[in-house]
């Protein structure tokens, strides 16, 4: 299983070949995959942008790990 940072890699190569500026995903499932944070619940999302950058906005209602 690839770690964090390839993944992120993986992400952005994907958003520059198919001429996208960005991810968004909201799912838990998809967030803990890309940046092992597990939204504890679901009210998190995380912004992949082309360049490599992941913006995660976590509400102060998410409980911390």
């Amino acid at each position: 299983m690839p770690d964090t940072e390839s993944r992120t890699e993986i992400t952005r190569r994907f958003l520059v070949e198919n001429d996208l500026a960005g991810w968004f995903c909201w799912r838990p499932d998809e967030i803990l995959l890309l940046l092992g944070h597990l939204p504890y619940w679901g009210l998190s999302f995380l912004l992949s942008l082309r360049d490599g950058t992941n913006l995660l906005f976590v509400p102060e209602l998410e409980p911390q790990d």
